[in-house]
């Protein structure tokens, strides 16, 4: 079917029997762009990636441009933006990979010619292959490729989503460069300002990804086998899991040199002619009572300034407490302001999810990457807590049509990313120049859902990042009683109004506990109805969590937001217990102290993996990626040998 192509001052005058559908006329106007040839005259349109000479006729049936991404979900959700302009498929993730086993190695190569199963010796070269389960994939998207005008590789922007784009043009054997489009958000002016705005494949993003892939390989290639004369037939190591392993042994290790010490703390329960409330003993003899902050990790007592209760001076002052009555010594006010949240990175959303919602980081994730494909938050893979000047002006409109003028802050609150961040996206935040109100989801997702639980979680911490300081009056009262033995017995208690909430007003620490505060003025007789104690113990440092020793990894520089949770997956051999506490097996505390450590210490040692992971980023900015790829893993290669030889020898 043929359709001429309307003259651009005629396009008003359309007759309503047109088969130019009203939809179509608006993408039409919208995505299309006129203008004249300074030569030849000719006036042209431009539909984002066909020209046309006015009154060229238009094939409806002829080639349309194809554009790739990973998932299924953003086909859906990217083909409402294009519309059938655009054909727009999906790789379902990886399309080529390394070798998974020796069957999979070329025919053309045997595994004694190459090293670690996939890569050639000459040039670290990897060996690529497509799995049987993706040769359907790459034959359907081969065939739309062949028949497109234009192929647009629309995978994430990350080093991953580079890979997968590389393999793609590679295994599609396209005839010309693919255009390579980048978007953080799933929104219409995103990916239309992306489809106008074309790039080509980063190399040098795809190199480091790929020297990562290699590297890997080479540890796990090189070391675990040695690692299995241990008797672990699964045990393995490598550039990331190993330092992850060490952390949750050597955390164990401190567990069991801990020495328990008993403390005591006491707490009585007070009245007022008009409300009653609890107080908790402060200082004897003028100290303060010693907490478990007063003892170190052998149990010993290491401040001088606190008084160490035994029980029977407990049982003493329990006493005195009940049959005495005191009067209020001291009352302090002072200001005390809260601080909006900071906006979210990967990590602190896993943890604010653990934290609030109970959600483990895998799941976190994917609940995450769900709502980015749908468009309703940027891509949540990021360690930059910066937010777009769009974001901030969303979050500002927002906070100025539903609170108050106060609430909004006179200047945008800005935040700086500290000095490992990579930052090549933005903060975690709804998408788009107007937030979506967690309310409008309800038509789709009900209130108890894990997406709507993420996503009003995500939305209040942008806005609240963008609001004003909570304001409050923390009031502290001490409760004296005289005693001869034991001088002076302080209680105490504290509490904070909020004369303005500011930020809590959308949000606030749900974890936090207070008590209504007596009014009381110094000099004020208080009635003690009754006191008890509790005999406490100094407990040892907690496990890590999974979201912990995540938060851990980035703060020593190791591993990358878009890795964290597969390494946890890929080392929960070694651990007993829930994602919640990870408890290492005997043979982890084997392998890192009878072997890692004398044998192969460097792979395991922290400052060392961070340096590895900023070589590899710079392979990403080297002006030839692939000649610092081969350096890198040449130097790689030669410090692993030496080990190996130093191991066989031992």
């Amino acid at each position: 079917m043929q359709t001429m192509l309307p003259n651009l001052q005629s396009l008003k005058a359309i007759p309503t029997t047109t088969k130019w559908r009203t939809e179509t006329l608006k993408k039409f106007l919208l995505n299309s762009y006129f203008f004249t040839h300074h030569k030849s005259n000719l006036n042209y349109f431009f539909f984002k990636s066909c020209t046309y000479l006015i009154n060229d006729v238009i094939n409806k049936d002829m080639p349309k441009p194809l554009v790739i991404v990973e998932s299924p979900t953003k086909v859906k959700t990217i083909s409402k933006i294009l519309g059938s302009e655009y054909i727009v498929k999906s790789s379902v993730g990886h399309i080529r990979d390394l070798p998974r086993n020796t069957k999979s190695i070329p025919a053309e190569y045997t595994k004694e010619e190459i090293l670690w199963g996939a890569v050639k010796p000459s040039e670290f070269e990897n060996i690529y292959v497509i799995p049987e389960d993706r040769k359907k994939v790459v034959k359907e998207l081969r065939e739309l490729a062949d028949k497109a005008p234009d192929v647009y590789l629309a995978t994430d922007d990350d080093r991953e989503g580079e890979a997968i784009a590389y393999h793609l043009k590679e295994a599609l054997e396209l005839k010309k460069e693919p255009k390579r489009i980048k978007f953080n958000e799933i929104t219409e002016p995103a990916v239309l300002n992306a489809i106008e705005n074309p790039e080509v494949i980063d190399i040098g993003k795809f190199k480091s990804y790929e020297a990562r892939r290699t590297l890997d390989r080479m540890i796990g290639y090189e070391i675990s086998p040695k690692l299995r004369d241990l008797g672990g037939a699964f045990i393995s190591t490598g550039r990331v899991q190993g330092p992850a392993i060490r952390l949750i042994v050597e955390k164990e290790e401190e567990r069991l040199r801990f020495v328990r010490s008993k403390y005591f703390e006491i707490e009585a329960t007070c009245k007022t002619s008009d409300i009653e409330f609890v107080a908790n003993l402060k200082s004897v003899k003028g100290n303060r009572i010693a907490s478990s902050k007063d003892f170190d990790k052998k149990g010993k007592k290491i401040n001088k300034d606190r008084e160490y209760i035994s029980e029977k001076d407990c049982n003493e002052i329990l006493k005195i407490l009940n049959s005495g009555s005191a009067k209020t010594s001291k009352i302090k006010e002072t200001p005390r302001s809260g601080k909006p949240p900071k906006p979210l990175k990967t990590t602190s959303l896993q943890s604010s999810a653990r934290n609030n919602l109970g959600f483990q980081p895998r799941k976190t994730m994917s609940v995450a990457q769900k709502l980015y494909q749908e468009g309703l938050i940027t891509y949540m893979r990021t360690d930059s807590i910066r937010l777009s000047e769009i974001a901030i002006k969303a979050a500002r409109k927002y906070i100025s049509e539903n609170f108050t003028k106060d609430h909004l802050p006179n200047e945008p609150n800005l935040y700086g990313d500290n000095k490992n961040a990579q930052a090549a996206h933005e903060a975690i935040r709804p998408s788009g120049d107007v937030f979506t109100e967690p309310k409008e989801l309800l038509g789709k997702y009900k209130e108890d859902s894990d997406e709507y639980k993420l996503y009003s979680l995500i939305f209040n911490v942008t806005v609240a990042s963008q609001m004003t300081e909570a304001k409050g009056i923390t009031k502290s009262i001490e409760i004296e009683l005289e005693d001869g033995t034991f001088g002076p017995i302080v209680l105490g208690i504290s509490g904070t109004t909020w004369v303005f909430g500011g930020y809590r007003d959308l949000i606030k620490d749900l974890s936090e506990k207070s008590q209504e505060l007596p009014d009381l003025t110094e000099g004020d007789l208080i009635d003690i109805i009754n006191s008890s104690s509790e005999e406490k113990f100094t407990t040892p440092p907690n496990r890590y969590s999974s979201t912990s020793l995540i938060n851990k990894l980035e703060e020593l520089g190791i591993g990358r937001p878009s890795t964290y949770v597969s390494i946890i997956e890929s080392i929960t051999s070694v651990f007993i217990n829930s994602e919640s506490s990870l408890k290492p097996r005997i043979l982890a505390i084997a392998m890192i102290n009878n072997f890692m450590k004398p044998y192969f210490d460097l792979y395991i040692d922290y400052e060392f993996s961070k340096l590895m992971e900023d070589e590899l980023d710079k392979i990403l900015e080297s002006n030839n990626p692939e000649e610092a790829k081969v350096k890198f893993l040449e130097d790689s290669y030669s410090k692993i040998k030496k080990h190996i030889e130093g191991y066989e020898n031992a």
